[in-house]
């Protein structure tokens, strides 16, 4: 009798040791949906955007200067990516760009990119967020309402090519 108690404690022990590990697997899980970023990749940038539903990530993988790895800009959810910028992973010279916009007490980065007649920068300046130009003109323009990356890693700087402020970047 004495054994069937302990044997019957022990399988309770193990079911909440199982269910708190379950627990904590799904937490990690919670905090990974605010990038559409692969488990693989390094996160440069990512929000979810206020308003909009959609998340903005830039995902990355060995990408140690502009000539080497990848670099994606990804817009949407989970369960629909309507942008995957370039299609392909390629070297990010040429393509994107970084560039200061500190200026007084405003403080932060823009990284850049053409597709079309239309420029995309995803601005670290807080709240963080994402505006579209066509024709210098904004056709697009969010906030970040929630993310834990929205700062641009040391990576980076080192893996993009960084560019001087131009007129779109003045928004």
């Amino acid at each position: 009798m004495a054994n069937k108690i302990v044997y019957f404690s022990f399988l309770i022990a193990l079911f909440i040791l199982r269910a708190a590990h379950g627990a904590e697997i799904l937490k990690d899980r919670e905090l990974d949906e605010s990038t559409l970023c692969m488990e693989y990749e390094e996160i440069y940038f990512s929000c979810h955007l206020r308003g909009k539903g959609s998340i903005v990530s830039i995902c990355s993988s060995a990408n140690n200067s502009p000539k080497e790895g990848y670099v994606q800009y990804r817009y949407g959810t989970h369960e629909n990516i309507e942008l995957n910028f370039p299609k392909n992973k390629i070297p990010p010279q040429g393509i994107f760009s970084l560039t200061d916009v500190t200026e007084g007490s405003i403080r932060g980065m823009h990284i850049k990119f053409t597709s079309g007649a239309y420029t995309y920068v995803v601005s670290s300046v807080m709240p963080g967020g994402l505006y579209v130009t066509r024709n210098n003109k904004v056709v697009f323009d969010a906030y970040c309402s929630s993310g834990k990356n929205i700062t641009f890693p040391d990576a980076a700087y080192r893996g993009i090519e960084q560019h001087p402020m131009t007129e779109v970047d003045l928004h």
